[in-house]
């Protein structure tokens, strides 16, 4: 599986343990490509938006992730997550 981040992504310990949690999810899916749009964090709060693609089929992805307390090794508490197939062929 190939996962693309933009250039400005992934430099906050929380965004890097979002991250590996959802590259864990899209990899059980079997997406074949997932590219990030937006990957943030403040606080205690972190989120993810992509859009993974998978057998001609187009999904877009959304994490929200609570995190036990907003220090920076912090384990996350809990994650919402929305999956939307957009298009298909």
């Amino acid at each position: 599986m190939e996962m693309n981040l933009p250039d400005k992504c992934n430099n906050a310990p929380k965004q890097k343990v979002l991250f590996n949690y959802v590259k864990e999810q899209m990899l059980n899916m079997k997406m074949d490509t997932v590219n990030v749009i937006y990957l943030m964090s403040h606080g205690k709060m972190a989120s993810i938006l992509c859009m993974a693609y998978k057998d001609n089929e187009t999904f877009k992805v959304a994490y929200f992730a609570e995190f036990q307390n907003h220090k920076k090794d912090s384990d996350i508490n809990e994650v919402t997550s929305m999956i939307e197939k957009i298009s298909s062929e």
